[in-house]
């Protein structure tokens, strides 16, 4: 009976470190929505690289008084400027990104083997805080994109009217 006792309990101890149900599916929220924010971050980052390249296209061949000063982050400067800044903050936000996504998939790894700890459900919980926070981010860089597309003439409507004139 003693036996029984301890391997029970011993039981009990190896299978009640694994993730629960509800762990389980938070994980896989979180990996769906990071997969999601991801896929935003990349996209918004090839966007804002073309508009540099065109940017710096355009101010190469000579047009520099056609895009002028804008105002960007409350500072008066050129559209060349603004694009790159945008650029190099979406390059570190990326480089950072993936350094996170390794830990989300150290995380993914460490519940597929059923070993699961306190300190792997805090970094899940910091991931889930930290992609909300990166997604709202990347919202407010869409809308400085829009912007700066606008103020330098380079949004969709301005671009499909010079094609035209062309």
């Amino acid at each position: 009976m003693k036996n029984y006792l301890l391997l029970s309990s011993l039981l009990a101890v190896i299978f009640g470190c694994g993730p629960t149900e509800t762990q389980q599916n938070d994980m896989t929220e979180l990996v769906t929505e990071w997969k999601s924010t991801s896929a935003k971050a990349i996209s918004l980052y090839e966007e804002v690289g073309d508009k540099n390249y065109v940017v710096n296209s355009t101010e190469s061949e000579g047009n520099e008084e056609e895009m002028g000063m804008i105002t960007y982050n409350n500072q008066e400067t050129s559209c060349e400027a603004a694009y790159e800044s945008l650029n190099t903050s979406m390059g570190e936000f990326i480089a950072t990104w993936k350094e996170q996504s390794q830990k989300v998939d150290d995380l993914t790894s460490s519940m597929s083997t059923g070993k699961w700890s306190d300190e792997d459900q805090e970094l899940m919980e910091s991931l889930k805080q930290e992609r909300a926070q990166k997604d709202t981010q990347i919202e407010q860089w869409k809308e400085e994109l829009k912007q700066l597309n606008q103020q330098c003439g380079l949004d969709t409507e301005a671009l499909v009217i010079q094609e035209q004139e062309s």
